[in-house]
């Protein structure tokens, strides 16, 4: 057993002083930041791991979900379709089975404490059905995610999107960005509090320099990426003549 460190005696406190109060300024810097965070059992906060999808950002469009359905095997792209137009976490659309789907409704059984749903079926699922296995996409969680990760370095998706979570984040950025009520989507994303889909309202800066683009006028008056038709000689034949008419000489060109 590891023995208990005893404390110094009053001579050896004495000493340690004495030898501090020598010290340079720099020796008992450090000595200080070596004992920093230690003193009376107290132990240093341990720093919060980073969360993979903290932010509005991890999301991407229909056409970047259909590029990454292109370039993988069909079972994929039709698990990837699933996760995305029900909003589902790839655990949820792995643990799908047959008697989960009744006269064309999906019942989704979702985890993490969210709410179970049931929502009109998106994607044909006929050949998953008719193939009698026990799950419809008999897959492991760990293939399904580098299966997404190398479809989506395929079409160039950033690195931060190379995860089959933003699926689920795209279907809350979709439904938001096309006007659907705040309560409604949070139902379809099976959310058991309005608070967390207000997340998914946050403004990332890819969305904000999107919008900018379309709607901020430069200098130039005209908007960015708009092309301006050049006056045809016809225009410019009535501008002059209309100049020419509003000139006034200054009296000493007559004299």
């Amino acid at each position: 057993m590891r023995k208990r460190a005893q404390a110094p005696s009053e001579q050896d406190l004495v000493q340690i002083i004495e030898a501090l109060r020598r010290a340079s300024p720099d020796v008992l810097a450090a000595a200080l930041k070596s004992v920093k965070g230690t003193r009376g059992g107290e132990k240093k906060k341990a720093k919060k791991k980073p969360c993979r999808f903290r932010g509005t950002d991890h999301w991407i469009t229909r056409e970047e979900l259909e590029a990454v359905c292109a370039v993988s095997p069909p079972m994929y792209a039709k698990l990837w379709r699933v996760c995305a137009f029900h909003a589902l976490r790839i655990s949820e659309a792995l643990a799908l089975r047959a008697e989960d789907i009744q006269n064309g409704f999906l019942t989704v059984r979702r985890l993490k404490g969210s709410r179970t749903t049931v929502q009109k079926l998106l994607v044909n699922l006929d050949e998953q059905i008719a193939s009698g296995t026990y799950r419809l996409f008999p897959l492991h969680r760990s293939s399904a995610f580098l299966r997404f990760r190398a479809a989506a370095a395929k079409v160039g998706l950033r690195p931060d999107l190379r995860h089959p979570h933003v699926l689920r984040h795209s279907t809350a950025h979709w439904l938001l960005d096309s006007g659907v009520p705040l309560h409604v989507a949070s139902q379809y994303l099976g959310h058991t509090s309005l608070a967390s889909t207000s997340a998914y309202l946050n403004c990332g800066d890819t969305m904000a320099s999107a919008a900018a683009a379309k709607v901020i006028r430069p200098a130039t008056g005209h908007l960015a990426g708009e092309v301006l038709n050049p006056p045809s000689r016809t225009d410019l034949a009535a501008f002059a003549a209309a100049s020419w008419e509003n000139v006034r000489f200054p009296p000493f060109c007559f004299q």
